[in-house]
């Protein structure tokens, strides 16, 4: 019982870091995108 709960958190924690990782993406892509946006418009 012990490991299938190590189990059951470790797999919460792979979710975790996978659901993390594209936020990150989005949010570098988005900084890129206004720093664009700066340097067309600014």
């Amino acid at each position: 019982m012990v490991d299938k709960g190590n189990i059951n958190t470790n797999a919460k924690y792979e979710k975790r870091s996978t659901n993390n990782r594209p936020i990150i993406i989005n949010y570098e892509q988005i900084s890129v995108i206004i720093h664009s946006f700066k340097h067309t418009f600014g």
